[in-house]
């Protein structure tokens, strides 16, 4: 497509072709490759792109949906650590994050949690910056993730 069907076919008004061509060349070539696939229905994913209401969220879903990485480490760790047998749909627990809350700090620490990035005083003490790796709030078992929400007295009180 050139300029002039650019403009005709988005309702783009003016003569700004630098304007055009300078947000074209911020596409990394990465992205026009993926861009130039064709999709099955027979419209090219340029075309939907511009097409879209939103063209940072379309360009988002359409990198994300191919990223297949999972953190393994994370996962093998909670299930090693809770000793539980049952199958857990990972999926669902990360989706978790965007689904229970729009308060970003509480998004945060889900996602902290989730990949075990929070400091008690176990890490603490390992890190030199603690004395002891007793829990600060029960005083009696060694301090974790683990005992913190689900195996300490005191904050089950909570």
């Amino acid at each position: 497509m050139n300029f002039n069907q650019v403009k005709q076919k988005y309702d783009i008004t003016g003569n700004n072709f630098l304007y055009l061509h300078g947000i074209i060349q911020g596409i990394p070539q990465e992205w026009k490759r993926n861009i130039q696939v064709e999709n099955p229905h027979n419209q090219n994913l340029y075309e939907r792109y511009l097409d879209s209401g939103s063209q940072n969220s379309f360009m988002y879903h359409q990198f994300t949906k191919s990223v297949k990485c999972k953190p393994d480490k994370t996962q093998a760790k909670w299930i090693e650590k809770l000793d539980n047998n049952i199958d857990i749909n990972w999926k669902q627990v990360y989706l978790l994050t965007k689904t229970i809350t729009n308060n970003v700090r509480l998004q945060c620490f889900q996602y902290k949690m989730l990949h075990r990035a929070l400091y008690f005083n176990n890490l603490l003490v390992k890190m030199h910056k603690k004395q002891s790796s007793l829990c600060d709030i029960c005083k009696q078992d060694k301090d974790s993730i683990e005992h913190a929400f689900i195996y300490c007295n005191d904050t089950k009180l909570l």
